[in-house]
């Protein structure tokens, strides 16, 4: 309850009491005194008794009065400073919680971050780093659904994760370049800041999606920079509006070094692996080449190249007496009607490889890639990768199909050495 005033009057009277009680004493003193002199009893001792009585009892009463009314101002006062310490007191414990809770979420944060370190220090795979990262900001701000994705210095989308595993295979493609052209990460990416977004539905930045099962209604993006260049960009989702605050925004921004230096760290590590895998690779595929029987040499390869890449189907096509592309050596299970599917044809990617010189790679109903096997500028033939799943392979994949033909093609070259030298 608001403490009332005390009143003006009776501060400046209890304040001054010992004046006012003498003056109320003397003029009821006096009053008694004019009271007897005018009824002209001045020899009736007990009279004067009464008058002195009186007197005294109203004195003594005025001064209790007035002590009362100071020592009532002296509680109001003690009430009022009470009532502003009990306040600010309040407010301390209320900063000091919310302190606490952010300290809690910065050391949770930091923990969670240090065992990402850690991790990345010992074997830092891409894939895992990506995983937990997200997973660690998805749990501190609550939120619902989320990605992250990782770009390259073109700010080209390399890897993405969604926290919730719903995407269908075919759709992967649309969503990452809708987010990035129209959505909340393009923004956040272009602008080199973080955007928190309260209702989605009046934030023009915010660009609703087909795998939106539940409509989102907050979104947080926040750009992950490591050496002043974009590596990536994290997003959180929620269906209520408002849901994340300041607070978010300021514990995500903080971290966002971090996580850009543990993500950048993953991703030089991962290709080194790819490179030492791939020189490995190459060096397997070269001993196979010394060898004149061409079809076995062949066939020695391309089992490397699928044990060494996981690839369902790897073949190679080398032309004929008659200059037609044919299947020399195929290894792989995919199902007849695939491999009757991939007949080089007129229009296929194996005979532009061939025509052009130049490696190939598409992904719509099936992945496939494609490397012309060349020596001296002459294109021997080309070696060919398969998946049934839609965009199984990388440019990374490319490159290093063609390294693999580059490198049999040494290979048919000691062949037909070898043939010519027994003809």
């Amino acid at each position: 309850m608001e403490q009332q005033p005390f009143p003006a009057w009776l501060q400046r009277l209890a304040e001054r009491r010992w004046v006012v009680t003498a003056i109320v004493g003397t003029m009821c003193g006096a009053l008694g005194v004019w009271q007897r002199v005018s009824s002209g009893a001045l020899t009736h001792l007990s009279g004067w008794a009464g008058v002195v009585a009186a007197t005294a009892i109203i004195t003594w009463l005025t001064y209790q009065l007035l002590g009362a009314a100071a020592r009532a101002k002296q509680l109001a006062e003690s009430s009022a400073e009470l009532t502003r310490a009990n306040a600010t007191l309040t407010e301390s414990l209320a900063a000091l919680r919310a302190s606490r809770q952010d300290l809690a979420r910065q050391k949770m944060l930091a923990e969670n971050l240090l065992t990402v370190a850690r991790a990345t220090g010992q074997r830092p795979v891409l894939e895992v780093t990506l995983q937990n990262t997200l997973a660690i900001c998805v749990a501190l701000t609550g939120a619902t659904d989320g990605s992250l994705f990782l770009l390259d210095a073109n700010g080209r989308v390399t890897q993405h994760l969604f926290a919730r595993q719903d995407v269908a295979p075919q759709q992967v493609r649309a969503l990452v370049g809708q987010a990035m052209s129209d959505g909340l990460a393009g923004w956040a990416a272009r602008n080199r800041q973080a955007a928190r977004v309260t209702d989605t539905l009046t934030d023009p930045r915010w660009a609703t999606t087909s795998r939106e099962s539940v409509l989102i209604r907050s979104a947080l993006a926040v750009p992950l920079i490591s050496r002043d260049l974009i590596v990536g960009v994290l997003t959180l989702m929620h269906p209520s509006a408002r849901h994340f605050t300041e607070e978010h925004e300021r514990l995500l921004s903080d971290a966002a070094d971090q996580v850009a230096l543990a993500l950048d760290n993953a991703r030089m590590f991962d290709t080194m692996t790819r490179l030492a895998d791939r020189l490995s690779l190459l060096y397997e595929v070269s001993q196979t080449t010394a060898q004149p029987d061409l079809d076995s040499a062949l066939d020695q390869a391309l089992r490397a190249v699928r044990a060494a890449t996981g690839w369902p189907t790897v073949s190679a096509f080398l032309f004929d007496e008659h200059q037609t592309l044919a299947a020399r050596a195929v290894v792989g299970a995919l199902a007849p009607e695939v491999l009757e599917h991939r007949r080089p044809s007129g229009d296929g990617i194996i005979a532009q490889a061939a025509s052009t010189g130049r490696a190939q790679r598409a992904g719509d109903a099936m992945s496939e890639i494609a490397a012309p096997v060349c020596i001296g500028g002459r294109v021997l033939g080309v070696l060919d990768a398969v998946s049934a799943q839609p965009d199984a392979f990388t440019s990374q994949d490319l490159e290093l199909l063609s390294a693999v033909a580059d490198t049999l093609a040494m290979a048919i070259a000691y062949a037909e050495l070898s043939q010519r030298q027994s003809g």
